[in-house]
């Protein structure tokens, strides 16, 4: 690092690009494909779903990752990561609970809340999941050292 004066070095860590780390955890020995009938249980752990994924009713925990547009009509209660490449939908009359974190990749992309219910940000499930998939998401800086140069 080098600095001199106000304007900081060290610019802001971008969000990784989702679609480059898609590929990589599909190689991941623990990546499943949600069990998707659209009305039950997605599963636990490492779920990715290639392409759109659309529910009537689901759940499930860990780290979901939706390469495409996701979209639920009636309910989905679901503790960990979800990451959606695509549109999010949330439909007029669903009931909807993620205790974690949502994240839609993509600039340009729908994001339609439209039911009811609760996204509650949980620094310690979100920590979970850091620590169960290193590099997956982006962290600050730390300086660790500092020489002023003249």
């Amino acid at each position: 690092l080098s600095g001199s004066g106000s304007a900081p070095s060290v610019e802001a860590s971008p969000f990784p690009d989702m679609a480059e780390r898609v590929e990589e955890l599909l190689q991941d020995s623990r990546a499943q494909t949600p069990s998707v009938d659209g009305t039950g249980s997605l599963g636990n752990g490492l779920l990715i779903n290639r392409g759109s994924l659309q529910l009537k009713r689901g759940s499930g925990s860990g780290l979901l990752i939706v390469d495409g547009d996701f979209t639920v009509s009636e309910s989905f209660k679901f503790s960990g990561m979800v990451i959606v490449l695509g549109d999010v939908t949330f439909e007029v009359g669903s009931v909807v609970s993620i205790r974690g974190s949502l994240v839609q990749g993509g600039d340009g992309r729908q994001l339609a809340l439209r039911g009811k219910g609760r996204i509650t940000s949980d620094s310690g499930v979100v920590g979970d999941i850091d620590a169960e998939f290193p590099g997956l998401l982006p962290h600050r800086a730390i300086v660790a050292g500092w020489q002023q140069e003249y």
